[in-house]
This record gives structure tokens, sequence and C-alpha cells, in this order.
């Protein structure tokens, strides 16, 4: 509501003895003192909150948006710790409902608190304390991959020395012998939170417009248009200081197949953030690859690609030797025996950082191409 004050000030009522007009210039002259209370009131809110140790304790801030605020939300603890002095009989700005901390939509797997106030990672100056969050999303990924049958030796063999099968959950990496778990643990923290498989399509948001569902479907109907593929034996590599199974021979098969995936699935890829661009900068891609990553996303794909299903993350020299000699006798059952691409598997990230699961399988049609 817009308040206007009575034409001509108090004066001209004292002149006229209009009642009406003396009874409105009494309640302006109200409002005008509540008016000054309460900002009186905030801006002693807003000086007291910087020197009250509960709120240097949940964080800093950074980008100053206005005196006493940037990108960081107190917790409702520091709030309750933190409480200023306030006038008797009148309600504490940012508590009342409806006002700066009544309850906010929290993102999915937030805590809940308080009055939704939440602690967000972003700010440094120790002289501002109330923030204004940015909305920072942190999207699920989708991967495009292939995985053994759940039921094949492979992969279950594979699912205990990662310590993780992806559809059930964790397993024990116990009774490899050559290497114990703890130390098997320590080389396999990336490798295991992907979860066994060979990219295909590496992890991707889903761009605007496009859903689960329409990539499940494609996914089925690519599936029923494509034979499966032949991997030929596999056997054990080591690829820039980590350790995968990959075939003997990748065949020019194989890699037209990964090519038709990656091109045919692109239209479900979100585009590349400058962030993630500029991490991927960081390997030493040549100008070809740079151009694919800009084209797809990912630098490894079309004559770039090589199958490979990773099994530890990089190595330092000194523990290789030992690594591998365990790997080799780990995994010697299904070393040497051909090994068919007979489906694609989705995996899924629920958010930045989750462990990928695999959600869905999609056999490929009986046609075997070697």
């Amino acid at each position: 509501m817009t308040m206007v004050r009575p034409a001509g000030g108090p004066g001209r009522c004292a002149r006229t003895a209009s009642s009406g007009c003396a009874a409105a210039t009494a309640l302006w002259n109200r409002v005008s003192r509540m008016s000054r209370s309460i900002r009186g009131l905030f801006s002693s809110f807003i000086s007291e909150v910087p020197a009250i140790p509960a709120f240097r304790r949940h964080g800093q801030c950074s980008s100053t948006i206005h005196r006493g605020l940037c990108s960081f939300r107190p917790t409702a603890q520091a709030m309750s710790q933190a409480t200023p002095a306030r006038a008797p009989g009148m309600s504490m700005m940012g508590l009342m409902p409806g006002a700066v901390g009544a309850p906010i939509n929290r993102r999915p797997g937030q805590a809940p608190d308080g009055f939704g106030l939440v602690k967000l990672p972003s700010c440094s100056s120790t002289r501002q304390a109330l923030c204004v969050p940015p909305i920072q999303s942190m999207p699920e990924r989708f991967a495009i991959y292939y995985a053994p049958p759940t039921t094949s030796d492979l992969w279950e063999r594979a699912s205990r020395w990662l310590g993780r099968d992806p559809v059930t959950g964790p397993v024990p990496n116990d009774g490899i012998a050559g290497i114990d778990a703890a130390r098997l643990t320590a080389i396999t923290p990336s490798a295991t939170r992907y979860g066994f498989h060979a990219t295909l399509k590496a992890p991707f948001p889903l761009a605007d417009g496009k859903s689960r569902a329409a990539l499940e479907a494609d996914l089925q109907g690519f599936s029923l248009r494509h034979g499966r593929v032949s991997l030929g034996p596999l056997e054990l590599r080591l690829l820039d200081g980590f350790l995968a199974l990959t075939p003997v021979v990748q065949s020019p098969a194989l890699t037209a197949f990964a090519g038709r995936v990656v091109a045919d699935f692109d239209a479900f890829r979100a585009p590349m953030s400058a962030a993630e661009r500029g991490r991927r900068l960081q390997s030493n891609l040549s100008p070809y690859q740079i151009g694919l990553l800009d084209h797809y996303g990912y630098p490894y794909v079309m004559d770039q690609f090589l199958f490979h299903m990773t099994l530890t993350d990089r190595m330092d020299p000194a523990t290789q030797e030992t690594v591998i000699a365990a790997a080799a006798e780990w995994f010697a059952p299904v070393l040497g025996r051909e090994v068919v691409l007979d489906r694609l598997s989705l995996y899924h990230e629920p958010e930045s950082g989750a462990a990928f699961v695999r959600a869905a399988d999609f056999p490929l049609s009986s046609e075997v191409k070697v």
C-alpha cells in the first residue's frame, strides 16, 4: 500500500480546523514513527550480526550484494544464537511469516532447518554475515555405457574388485589374492563411484526440453535397430597409469558402433559449461580432440575412441606391478574369452558427486557384428 501525505501538512489542518484532515495527519505521524522504528531495528540487527561468533562459525562471505548481504545465508542454529535485542512487543524482522527468513524451497537432499535457512559455502568476508544465496543447480547426469550381464562372471569379479555393485550396492572386496582390501580401496575411489563399465557416451546432464523417459524410449528404439558387436577376448592393459580391461584388438565395427551412440544421443546432452570445458582442457588434448570436445562434449570419441573397462584410478609406478599381478590372477578366468557387447546400459548420477547407479539395460538385436 502506498501512503500519500495529506496536502498542505499539519499547518493547513490547523488553519481549516478540518477534523478529517487532522485525523489523517495524526495517522501519517504514527505511520512515520513506526517506519523509523522498523528501519532502526533492522539497521541495528545488521550492524550487530558481524560481531556474533555464531555467524562466523557458519561461514564467510565473498560477493557483497548490499551492506550486510552476500552469498551466504545463516542456519537456524546461527539465528537462534545470534538474536539481537529488539523493541518490546515487536517481532524481529526476518522471523515473521512471509518476511526474510520465512520457509524457502529446499533442493532435493538438502537438510531442513527451523526457517529453511541453509549454509552455502560461497562467502569469504568475515565483515558480512547475512547473504543472499545464488541459485546453483547441481543437475543429475546420465551416461550410456556397456556393462556385462549382472549374472556374468566378469561382472561379479569386477564388482568384487571395486567393492561396489552399481545395481545392489557395496560388496566385500576382501579375499582377493595378492592385495588387501584397504589397499584396493585406496586405489579405486573414482572407479568405484562410476561403477564397472565401458564408456560409450560420457556422463551428461539432460538438455532443456529432454526427459529421462524420452532418453529411455530412444535407447529402446536404437537397441532394436542395431546388432551386437563382438569385443573379442579381453586383456589387462595399463593406460596412462590406470589399469583397465580392453579388447586385445579393437575392431572397426566396435569403433563405428560407439560413434553412432555418441552422435545419435547428442541431442539429449546439455551444452558443456565453461567450467567443465576448462577442466577438460587441463588434459593434454590435441587441437583435433579439442574440436571433438566442443562438438560432442567429450574428446575421446569417434576415431579417438578406445574401448576400456576401468579397474583402478591412476597409480604411481611403485604400486603398479603389485596391482597388475593381483588383477591378472583375479581376472584370469575371464581373460582370453570372447565378450560380446550385447546391450546398452543407462547409468544415472542422481546428483553431483553421487555414486552412479545402473538404472536400465537395453538389449541389442541378436545379430553379431565382428
